[in-house]
């Protein structure tokens, strides 16, 4: 390929990637949000991880316990 597709190819990917970023941090700011209404209803930071499919460290984080 010449160099003028591999610029393109690269800056095509790297968009591709920070699309992906502010895909996961969005849903990052959904799941804590559900972590922080869960808990306030009760639910353990245990149960919370479990159900999340998440462990428990990611829990606290959200609960700003780290």
């Amino acid at each position: 390929m010449s160099a003028d597709n591999e610029r393109a190819a690269l800056e095509n990917a790297g968009r591709v990637w920070s699309a992906a970023k502010d895909d996961e941090r969005a849903a990052m700011a959904t799941l804590y949000a559900a972590v922080v209404a869960a808990h306030a209803a009760g639910v353990s930071e245990v149960e919370a991880a479990r159900l999340a499919g998440v462990d428990r460290m990611t829990v606290r984080r959200a609960l700003g316990k780290l």
